[in-house]
Parts: structure tokens; C-alpha cells; sequence
């Protein structure tokens, strides 16, 4: 059996129609009548639930607040990249490449020169090498510096050098003799730490050093070097 019942929706009495059974129960259509009323409602509680989603918020987590972050980390970890640093205090020298170019990895652009500490590998005698011990004081002669005194200390000897023949020769300091038609000692390079650096007279790598081991008891050594 259908009728029709009267039902106040948003402030408004309207008539829906419905189908009763015989004992005058509801069957349908009241509910769904309601519910074509509600679309509008229905449909802003939809659009709500689609632009939380596009929010990304879950609780006190916002995805795509952090997905933007991210990107901006990413960013600036690029742009860092662009920089590069040395790990010490150093002098650039051997500079081949120009603004503009291209620096592409693996490929050497300069060479650092280590400041922080500075040494001349001096080639003495075998003969003097009993004479000579870590911490000896050294002075120091530079051949651009002629009327400057340098001080130093003897850091350590050497423990071998390239046969001459070239045999193993791998990795060890190569040095010359003088002569070759007599019999002379060979020479071991000597490590020595120059001290105190003067501004005004500043150390390259390469500069030829004559140096003295002030051993005491008139026990000097002499020898040639260069500065490292």
C-alpha cells in the first residue's frame, strides 16, 4: 500500500512517498527519499574526505610536507656539490682549468700543497747514519734564501732504496750515486721537519736545502736535499 508521510528536512516540512505493508509497516522508499534529499550534503562531506587525502595528513604526520622537505634536503645537498673544500690548510698549484669549464669526475683540475707541516729529505752518506737519531736539531740552508738559517729536526731515516740494477724497486726512493768508477757509499734519505715557518720567506716543494745535523761533540753531518 503506498502513502505518503510529511517529514521536516533542513527546516522545511516536505511530503516523501512510501509503501507500507498490511500491517502498516514501512517497506521502502522513505530512506532513499531522504537520501536523494541529502546529495548535496552527501556529496560536501565527499569533497571534504578527497581534499583531506590530497593533504596527506595522517595524525601528526603531513606526507607531503615531508616528501617537500625532502626535496628541498636533496636540493641543497646538490647545491653542495658544487663546492669543495680541502680537508687542510693548503696552497693550489698545478691549476688547469678556466671558469666555465667543466669539472667531471675523475679528472684532476689542481694540485694542494700541504702547509700544515713542512720537511726536507736530505740523501746522507751510510757512513754518517750511525751518527745521526730521530730529534736531532738540523739546521736548514735554502738556496733561495742564502743568508737565512732554518731550524729543523730529524724525523726519521730511511730503511731502503732502489737497488741500482732496478731489481723490487717498487716503491722506494731511487737515488743516484755520484760516480760510478769507484766504490762510494750510498746514500739514505734522512726526513727532517723544518720548524718555526717565516711568512716572509715562504717554503715551495722542490727547493734545493743544504742542511747540517748538529749532533754534538763536533759529531756534524752534512748533505744536500730538497724541500717536500
Amino acid at each position: 500500500m503506498l502513502t505518503k508521510v510529511e517529514v521536516e528536512h533542513w527546516g522545511q516540512a516536505q511530503e516523501y512517498p512510501i509503501e507500507l505493508d498490511k500491517d502498516g509497516r514501512i517497506i521502502d522508499f522513505l530512506e532513499p527519499a531522504i537520501r536523494r534529499e541529502n546529495k548535496p550534503e552527501e556529496r560536501a562531506r565527499q569533497e571534504l574526505a578527497r581534499q583531506k587525502n590530497l593533504l596527506a595528513q595522517f595524525g601528526d604526520v603531513n606526507a607531503r610536507l615531508q616528501a617537500a622537505e625532502a626535496a628541498v634536503h636533496g636540493a641543497e645537498l646538490n647545491l653542495g656539490y658544487c663546492r669543495v673544500y680541502a680537508p687542510f690548510r693548503a696552497r693550489v698549484t698545478n691549476l688547469n682549468i678556466s671558469q666555465g669549464e667543466y669539472a667531471r669526475a675523475g679528472q684532476q683540475v689542481f694540485t694542494l700543497v700541504d702547509t700544515r707541516a713542512w720537511y726536507v729529505i736530505a740523501n746522507f752518506q751510510e757512513t754518517y747514519l750511525d751518527s745521526i737519531r730521530p730529534g736531532m736539531e738540523v739546521e736548514v740552508y735554502l738556496m733561495s734564501y742564502p743568508n737565512r738559517r732554518f731550524r729543523g729536526t730529524v724525523q726519521g731515516l730511511g730503511w731502503a732504496i732502489a737497488p741500482e740494477d732496478g731489481a723490487g724497486a717498487g716503491g722506494l726512493p731511487a737515488v743516484q750515486r755520484t760516480l760510478n768508477w769507484v766504490r762510494l757509499a750510498q746514500r739514505i734519505p734522512v726526513r727532517i721537519k723544518l720548524e718555526d715557518p717565516d711568512p716572509g720567506h715562504p717554503y715551495r716543494m722542490g727547493m734545493t736545502a743544504v742542511v747540517t745535523v748538529r749532533g754534538g761533540d763536533n759529531h756534524d753531518a752534512s748533505a744536500g736535499g730538497v724541500t717536500r
